[in-house]
């Protein structure tokens, strides 16, 4: 008995080509992610870091403020990588 299926799969709805995600697009995706776990988790991580190296409370206080506009800036180069992606195509004298 045929219902017109192939086998048991159900079938794709849209286009292949436009659902799957470029590479690029996965590893933005995939470091803001991780940017965004390690920005929950700073004061875990100087935390941590005080008992590895035995820092002083001031030392773990300057830590976490370096640690966090590290994190601040690596989020602001993956938002420009987004818009750079989202725009490339668009700007003038680009083809």
């Amino acid at each position: 008995m045929s219902d017109g299926r192939h086998g048991s799969r159900s079938p794709r709805l849209g286009h292949v080509g436009r659902m799957s995600l470029p590479s690029k697009v996965r590893w933005l995706i995939s470091a803001h992610l991780v940017i965004f776990a390690l920005s929950l988790e700073d004061e875990e991580i100087v935390e941590m870091m005080a008992e590895a190296w035995n820092l002083g409370a001031r030392a773990q206080i300057t830590a976490e403020v370096i640690l966090s506009l590290i994190l601040l800036a690596a989020w602001g180069v993956l938002t420009l990588a987004w818009v750079r992606m989202a725009c490339g195509s668009g700007r003038p004298g680009h083809e």
